[in-house]
């Protein structure tokens, strides 16, 4: 998560949480003072689990109180999984061959495609959705060349980095 900076601020503070209600604006937050810096990197999420956040800056005056801005409009993104890794050919004679790639954890539906040419981009046959990392790929023509690719298909949505405006008034 990163956000923009507020003139003069002397840090900032990040609540996240997992029960946002947009409706009645409440959640039950968790609270972090991240300093000066402009961006968090939240890790050991959830797959699929949506996580809220918004951010406030805050002034420093005598005798080490804080002043906070209002908090920022909350955003939400959903934890997204890592591509698949290690796509590998094993035991291939020429009618069946099986595939195994790296396994990213229980929830995951990969979508394996195959085409006859080294790209993608129009010329792909999707075969399978299987929720294992290992596919045996059968009725293969001899003498064909085969590239393959696994993604991700119907797994939890997919989270953008967000960037946060901070509100720049300090509320006294």
């Amino acid at each position: 998560i990163t956000w923009n900076a507020a003139p003069e601020a002397d840090g900032y503070e990040l609540e996240w949480a997992t029960d946002f209600d947009a409706a009645t604006n409440t959640a039950t937050w968790n609270g972090i003072d991240v300093g000066k810096t402009l961006e968090y990197i939240h890790s050991s999420l959830t797959l699929g689990e949506l996580y809220s956040y918004h951010v406030c800056a805050y002034v420093e005056v005598s005798g080490g109180a804080k002043v906070y801005t209002p908090w920022s409009a909350v955003v939400s993104t959903a934890a997204k999984p890592p591509k698949p890794q290690n796509l590998k050919l094993v035991n291939t004679d020429y009618k069946t061959q099986d595939l195994t790639w790296d396994d990213l954890g229980t929830g995951i539906l990969y979508e394996v495609s195959y085409s006859t040419s080294s790209t993608f981009e129009k010329s792909s046959t999707t075969i399978a959705n299987v929720t294992t990392p290992a596919y045996t790929h059968t009725n293969c023509t001899n003498g064909t060349s085969y590239s393959r690719q696994t993604r991700l298909s119907s797994s939890p949505k997919a989270g953008a980095q967000c960037t946060i405006p901070v509100p720049s008034s300090v509320v006294t």
